[in-house]
């Protein structure tokens, strides 16, 4: 898969949206956020709700990236790019949670939005599911990965129509409800996606507005030091 795929335009406003809506404060002072941790499981991380709490601002995860996952523990990533965060939106499953986060090929902060508990059967369904009938318009990347199961959906095109000139309030304002909405329908997708593995009892519903609302975006990254200084990079 090509990693450059966002253009630099599209860069662009993301960034000035980023700094339109005061996602990030020059004032912040990230040295003193409270940090949390992950729960190392070995094949993967648990996601504790104490993590999720408002005064929680950094969350530090343990990388699996190096390491060979058993086949019947490791994370499977949903994935889509968009220039709405100038990188992808990971829908991510373990066998106990379920989360939407982001990542990137650039020095973009990566955040966490929600998590959600699901039981082992789920899990074992969903895998089972998706490695007999992998979803229509998806690549299936697992094969390039030792610790996770991935699958790319290459359906998604971000339709955005980029102003030809400086970026208005205006803009700004119609590019977040088209970011918030495709958010919206690329859930929607996902989850049906799943749920088309599970057994009737066992269907999955996608996180309600208001409890995703509750729930501040966490900064995250593979260390302290990481992501720290990702986003340092951002409030210098």
């Amino acid at each position: 898969m090509n990693r450059t795929r966002i253009a630099g335009t599209m860069c662009r406003a993301f960034l000035t949206t980023l700094l339109a809506i005061g996602a990030l404060s020059a004032a912040a002072q990230p040295s003193k956020w409270i940090i949390a941790e992950t729960i190392d499981r070995g094949d993967y991380f648990y996601i504790p709700a104490s993590a999720l709490a408002d005064s929680v601002r950094v969350i530090v995860y343990q990388d699996k990236t190096m390491q060979k996952a058993k086949q019947n523990k490791n994370p499977i990533e949903l994935t889509w790019v968009t220039g709405c965060v100038d990188g992808y939106y990971n829908l991510v499953i373990t066998p106990e949670q379920i989360f939407l986060c982001t990542a990137h090929d650039n020095p973009n902060p990566s955040r966490l939005y929600w998590a959600m508990d699901i039981d082992s059967i789920q899990y074992t369904q969903i895998r089972k599911g998706l490695k007999q009938q992998p979803p229509a318009g998806f690549e299936n990347q697992s094969r390039s990965y030792t610790s996770y199961m991935r699958y790319w959906d290459v359906k998604y095109k971000d339709t955005f129509t980029l102003p030809q000139d400086d970026w208005t309030d205006a803009d700004l304002k119609r590019h977040g409800a088209f970011c918030k909405l495709e958010m919206k329908t690329q859930l929607k997708k996902f989850f049906a996606v799943l749920n088309t593995y599970l057994d009737a009892g066992k269907k999955l519903a996608i996180p309600d507005e208001a409890s995703i609302k509750k729930i501040k975006p966490k900064y995250w990254g593979r260390s302290r030091k990481d992501a720290l200084e990702s986003i340092n990079d951002w409030t210098q």
